[in-house]
């Protein structure tokens, strides 16, 4: 549901005005390449208290750090007091060149040993901070005007379906913040990667684009034997708390969302169906399915006399991208019907960014 706004939208030549906001100590909208981020200066803590209260979020779910392209080397990182290389060993300094190199700018943040001049605030009080590089273009020229890093989680409210337009930021938000830039449609349309480094492994602890298969390749090529961890639902919970996204219900739309595999026996479909119809005392249902061109999920509905009244299609033919970018989209769309529930249908697919949409679906039916 649309909110009362106050946000002003501003394009891409009138970032000054975004500039002096956050030099000022406030907190604007900012496009990536993966969703909408709310951005604020990670070295005032008026400003990051700004980005908990508009978002509703808990202290306990750390930032994520921002940072311009120029700043490109752990030593460089270490000089703009982000990291303290004195806690790094000399294997955590080589895996962080390498990664650097490989994947920044774009969706990846690392996990490090922070510095002591990043706020509590950030880290929720951890010994280690989460860093990424933008690669938008429109993030990037905001990075280097401002010439400071930018805690900028997703955009909206906590829990809820992250942004993926400035209209979406505006609608979630736009009653909190003075500004939301406009830098167009998310290219990516989900969180970026989160892998933390430790001495002996690299360790996933939230999916993106970016695969654990493509972070153990750049190791090898860098002649790296680093073992990379990819154990997502299995990792302990301290493990977990070093990134955002990643409590059991996230991204979640306001109407309850349940997922179906419709992939089963019909017998064992029609049981959930009427699992569904049973708990939610109705008929009445959104439907999200994975790809176009295969009508199984929704012939099974109708079926079992379910009655769609609002249908989304992630993609035409089944192409991990394309669901990942339309993934928060849809799920806005159907949650604007007026329905009882969303059912979903479960990817089958776990390649690329199947994998991350997945990931996002599931959390998504958890409230």
């Amino acid at each position: 549901m649309s909110i009362q706004s106050k946000a002003r939208i501003l394009t891409s030549t009138q970032l000054s005005e975004a500039v002096t906001a956050l030099l000022q100590g406030d907190v604007v909208g900012m496009p990536t390449e993966t969703v909408y981020g709310l951005a604020g200066n990670v070295f005032d803590d008026s400003a990051l208290l700004k980005i908990f209260h508009a978002k509703q979020r808990p202290l306990f779910d750390p930032l994520i750090v921002h940072i311009p392209i120029s700043w490109n080397t752990p030593e460089i990182l270490d000089q703009k007091l982000l990291i303290d290389l004195k806690k790094f060993t000399p294997n955590m300094t080589s895996i962080a060149r390498a990664l650097i190199e490989d994947f920044w700018p774009g969706p990846l943040t690392l996990i490090v040993p922070r510095s002591s001049h990043v706020s509590d605030l950030v880290t929720s009080g951890l010994d280690t901070v989460g860093l990424r590089m933008p690669q938008h273009t429109v993030a990037q020229a905001l990075l280097k005007m401002c010439d400071i890093p930018l805690a900028a989680p997703s955009a909206n409210r906590f829990g809820r379906i992250s942004p993926t337009e400035a209209i979406h930021v505006q609608s979630e938000i736009g009653d909190k913040i003075p500004f939301i830039v406009d830098g167009g449609p998310c290219q990516i349309g989900v969180e970026s990667t989160v892998a933390r480094i430790l001495d002996d492994e690299v360790i996933v602890l939230r999916l993106g684009k970016v695969t654990s298969d493509e972070l153990k390749a750049s190791l090898k090529i860098h002649n790296l034997s680093v073992p990379v961890n990819s154990g997502i639902g299995v990792i302990d919970q301290e493990i977990q708390a070093r990134s955002p996204g990643m409590l059991a219900s996230h991204y979640a739309p306001i109407k309850p969302l349940k997922i179906i595999d419709f992939s089963e026996s019909p017998l064992h479909v029609s049981h959930q169906i009427e699992s569904v119809i049973s708990e939610f005392k109705s008929s009445n249902v959104g439907l999200l399915t994975c790809k176009q061109s295969d009508q199984t999920a929704f012939e099974t509905c109708r079926k079992n006399s379910l009655i769609v009244e609002g249908h989304a299609t992630l993609t035409k033919n089944g192409d991990g991208d394309e669901a990942a970018k339309n993934l928060f989209k849809s799920l806005r769309f159907l949650d604007e019907y007026r329905l009882d529930v969303i059912i979903a249908e479960k990817p089958k697919d776990h390649n690329g960014l199947w994998m991350a949409v997945s990931d996002r679906l599931f959390r998504a039916s958890h409230k």
